[in-house]
Parts: C-alpha cells; sequence; structure tokens
C-alpha cells in the first residue's frame, strides 16, 4: 500500500500538472486505489491477530472487496460530478 501510494502522488500529481485539471487527479486516484484493492486477501496483513483468530478468512476478504467497490464507487461518482458539473459544484 505504501509503494502503491507512492506512485499514485507521483504518477496522478504528475497527471494534474501536465493536464492543469485538478478534478482528474481526484477521481482517477479513487479509482486506482480501488483497483489495488482488488488483490485478494489484501487486507488480512493489517488486521491484528485477535480478528484473525475469531474472523473466518473469507469474511475479510469479502470485506476487502467491499471495501474496494465502495472506493469504485466514490471514485466514478466524483468523476461524474466533474464532467457533468462546474467547478464549484465539484469543489
Amino acid at each position: 500500500m505504501q509503494w502503491m501510494s507512492l506512485g499514485l502522488v507521483v504518477v496522478l500529481g504528475g497527471a494534474t500538472v501536465l493536464t492543469q485539471s485538478p478534478p482528474v487527479h481526484d477521481g482517477k486516484a479513487d479509482l486506482a486505489v480501488a483497483v489495488a484493492m482488488l488483490w485478494r486477501g489484501w487486507m488480512i496483513r493489517y488486521l491484528p491477530e485477535i480478528v484473525l483468530q475469531n474472523v473466518p478468512v473469507p469474511a475479510i476478504v469479502a470485506a476487502g472487496y467491499a471495501w474496494a467497490a465502495l472506493l469504485a464507487a466514490l471514485g466514478l461518482t466524483n468523476l461524474i460530478i466533474t464532467l457533468h458539473f462546474d467547478f464549484v459544484t465539484w469543489a
């Protein structure tokens, strides 16, 4: 996640500077993180041991996919608002 975050800052930040469009950066960042969260079991390494002992792995994997879906929905909503409304509404 740390390397992905660094990549997002460098690549999408560079895209924002090149296009002079902050909304482009904001919407793409949410979608890029959502794609990274589609890796099966990404949440497992971030959970405390007590959770891993008491919660079944399929439930953790499902929660990871749900988190990715939520972030993708937020990113898509942000892009729709960016593309169809003025800057004041987006901000």
